[in-house]
């Protein structure tokens, strides 16, 4: 009875099932703490920080750097593979990576010089640009500024 517990629970953490809801399924089989549930999962290997496989992180950078995320540094891909891929993979091994797959846009970034980028419009009055400066707001002065694009 208790390795077929045991082994859906690890079912269950594998479907990323949090620990409560692991719990909330096995009750009508078994009554478990959390802490007992937990203390399984550890054993099993599966701790508090999961680690991604280098094959998905790498395929996912791959997808980034052909799409919208060609120009990003290592820290915001970073979150962007949290959030977007839901991968857990650490910062350092994102840097490192980022800079075996593309050296070009490593070197670019880390010499920290802009580069101007080209693009057309379909005439005057057609894009403009606004700024504002807000340091004199607390004494009752705003300025802002616009220029055609």
């Amino acid at each position: 009875m208790d390795d077929s517990v045991n082994d859906l629970i690890m079912e269950l953490k594998r479907l990323n099932c949090t620990s409560r809801e692991i719990q909330s399924f096995i009750r009508p089989i078994k009554e478990l703490s959390m802490r007992h549930i937990q203390r399984i999962l550890q054993k099993s290997g599966f701790g508090r920080r999961r680690r991604d496989s280098l094959q998905d992180v790498i395929a996912a950078i791959h997808n980034e750097l052909n799409g919208p995320g060609s120009l990003l540094g290592y820290r915001s891909l970073w979150h962007r593979l949290k959030r977007k891929y839901n991968l857990s993979v650490s910062r350092d091994c994102v840097m490192i990576l980022l800079s075996v797959i593309a050296p070009e846009g490593t070197k670019v970034r880390k010499s920290r010089r802009l580069q101007r980028r080209i693009y057309l419009n379909k005439g005057p009055n057609y894009l403009w640009h606004i700024d504002g400066y807000d340091k004199l707001k607390p004494y009752g002065i705003t300025i802002h500024g616009c220029v055609d694009g």
